[in-house]
């Protein structure tokens, strides 16, 4: 009891709400958690979240980017946009605090500094091989946040399994309405006439496929889904200011229903009996993220149970998996994909 009493108290002190290590957010916030599921957004149920989806996005989207829950601060973690840039984002906030009243503090900006533009594994200097397991915990941690925007405890983001070419179109409600007061839509996406994104292509040669799941090795696997579907789909979908380019792609409300889908491809892959590295460089390899409550969490590979097949971080929701035999696993060397993509900036 005396350690429960005394992680609360570190939790609600105004001083720890700025860094709180994963291990310590998890027994306070998460443990106690029930399972949850994402649903397809084909399903009765996933039309639901998709309906509860849109309503949190239009309540983010009123809030500065000096507030990390917000919508602009969650997408600068994705990637800045390149009609400015990190130092610039960080100087209006700046000015911000300077303000009479203060419209920002000295806490946002330190949390921006560190939690913006850090998606791995495009961004220079990331390792290709924590593409996975970032964005698992990217897309957590958001989910979170729209739970609580909500104030809706059973919220899960739904996922767009366009890996079904009967689901290979934009689904429908992030076409229509066309127009701002659709907060699903984005008119930046060359996928917004209802073609499944893939038309151009015939089905021997589409690049929507689930080829990474013949990779036994995980840098394989990780670079061949990153490179491959995943890659794919983002350019299919939308233009160079759209999901079509990494400093965009996190401004369009599908970004989150596509990295759902990626994510639960990578539980699909483990169950079918793909092993991720145990390596400690991997697993303790650490990133900062914002909670729900905006608070600055320190999560490593490890501790968000990236490890465990099947799971998402910290008894998050659980999904469907893509059926796939474990005999149909590949033994061979590295990939070319892997190497090429081990070696880049």
């Amino acid at each position: 009891m005396a350690t429960t009493l005394s992680r609360r108290r570190v939790l609600k002190s105004g001083a720890a709400l700025a860094a709180i290590p994963f291990s310590l957010w998890f027994d306070e916030y998460a443990k106690a958690d029930t399972p949850m599921v994402r649903y397809s957004l084909a399903s009765a149920q996933g039309a639901a979240m998709r309906a509860k989806y849109a309503t949190a996005i239009a309540i983010m989207m009123t809030k500065g980017e000096q507030d990390a829950c917000s919508w602009p601060s969650q997408w600068y973690t994705h990637a800045i946009p390149t009609y400015t840039n990190k130092a610039d984002e960080i100087a209006k906030l700046e000015l911000l605090k300077l303000a009479s009243p203060p419209k920002a503090t000295t806490v946002q900006i330190d949390l921006a500094k560190e939690i913006w533009n850090t998606c791995q594994a495009h961004m220079a200097g990331s390792v290709e091989d924590y593409f996975l397991p970032w964005h698992r915990m990217f897309v957590y941690f958001f989910e979170r946040i729209v739970r609580k925007t909500l104030n809706d405890p059973t919220f899960t983001l739904p996922y767009w399994d366009y890996t079904d070419v009967t689901q290979r179109s934009v689904p429908h409600a992030f076409r229509s309405p066309a127009n701002s007061s659709n907060p699903l839509f984005r008119d930046d996406r060359d996928s917004n006439a209802g073609l499944p994104i893939d038309h151009d292509y015939s089905a021997s040669t589409s690049p929507i496929n689930l080829a990474a799941m013949k990779w036994a090795d995980y840098a394989d696997f990780n670079s061949t889904l990153d490179l491959g579907l995943h890659g794919a789909v983002h350019v299919l979908v939308g233009t160079i200011t759209g999901m079509g380019r990494i400093e965009f792609a996190g401004r369009d409300a599908l970004f989150w229903m596509h990295h759902c889908n990626i994510d639960r491809i990578w539980a699909s892959w483990n169950k079918a009996g793909g092993t991720n590295p145990t390596t400690a460089s991997w697993l303790n390899r650490q990133f900062i993220f914002a909670d729900e409550n905006c608070n600055r969490v320190v999560a490593t590979i490890a501790l968000s149970f990236c490890r465990s097949a099947g799971r998402v971080p910290a008894r998050g929701a659980q999904q469907s998996v893509v059926p796939f035999p474990i005999a149909a696993l590949r033994t061979t060397p590295s990939h070319p994909a892997a190497a090429s993509a081990a070696g880049k900036s």
